[in-house]
């Protein structure tokens, strides 16, 4: 992300100081020979900050002090400046600090059986709050922290001799802290490996015969399969606010979601898929 003319401060363009976000890393394959194979990744995510480019949000604290002031008989109109873009009623970017994930997967075959295990663990290093008191992983004006999450995921799938079936099944965890950087997942509702808990997935293949008939790379298949969540914290997949164990929620008006927590849910899917 590139923040543009008046990122350093320039008071004359009316913006607060806002820093470029620079992503970097590595993705290496150790090892690949035969059905085995071994890759590892690790990168790095600069300056985050708190809402997306052409976005706005309604800073309801202000907003508060606003209102408040319209209805006042003698208005004090200290809070509310809209020459000040500390208070023109919206969130203003900020940035938060870095974000590093860092995971390794391997897989390999033996006979008719499909399996692989990996593992992931992300630290989130807070250096800011925006005028909310949200950052990464902290809510209401704490300190920014560094705090590290961890995921293992593991699955194994069976194919059936002289047939086009397969039948597979899949687990994942994910702890307290736990960000996969994963939103451009394929699931229904929410990505089963940002899950900060625990999700079993069973599912079942059948290879449409006529895939291979295009090219000897391509192949097609329909899939159906089931999936499993079960929630432990709030902020799956998110990297601003303070994870709270869905336990919690209801028991402090300061654990108020901005949308809705589940504790647990279940999908079902049906899908064609066709790789050429």
């Amino acid at each position: 992300f590139e923040a543009g003319p008046g990122a350093n401060g320039d008071s004359s363009l009316n913006t607060k100081a806002l820093n470029d976000v620079d992503f970097g890393g590595l993705s290496w394959d150790v090892y690949h020979k035969g059905d085995t194979f071994f890759s590892f990744e690790s990168f790095g995510a600069f300056n985050l900050f708190n809402v997306p480019d052409g976005v706005t949000f309604v800073n309801p604290l202000e907003y508060a002090f606003w209102e408040a002031d319209q209805k006042s008989a003698v208005p004090t109109n200290k809070f509310y400046d809209p020459l000040n873009s500390d208070k023109n009623l919206t969130l203003d970017r900020a940035n938060l600090g870095n974000l590093f994930h860092t995971d390794a997967v391997y897989m390999s075959k033996y006979n008719n059986l499909n399996y692989f295990f990996a593992g992931g663990w992300s630290r989130a290093v807070g250096s800011g709050v925006d005028e909310m008191g949200t950052g990464l992983l902290t809510s209401w004006w704490d300190k920014p922290q560094t705090n590290d999450g961890y995921s293992i995921y593991l699955g194994a799938r069976y194919d059936f001799p002289n047939h086009p079936f397969k039948v597979g099944l899949e687990y994942n965890h994910g702890t307290k802290y736990w960000i996969a950087l994963t939103p451009g997942n394929d699931d229904l509702y929410a990505s089963k490996l940002a899950t900060r808990g625990d999700v079993i997935e069973a599912y079942t293949i059948w290879d449409i015969p006529s895939g291979d008939m295009i090219s000897r790379f391509s192949k097609a298949f329909v899939r159906l399969g089931a999936q499993y969540y079960k929630y432990d914290y709030t902020g799956s997949g998110f990297w601003l606010g303070a994870p709270v164990k869905i336990a919690d929620v209801a028991k402090d008006p300061l654990n108020a979601q901005f949308y809705a927590p589940v504790d647990h849910m279940t999908q079902i899917y049906l899908s064609i898929e066709a790789w050429f």
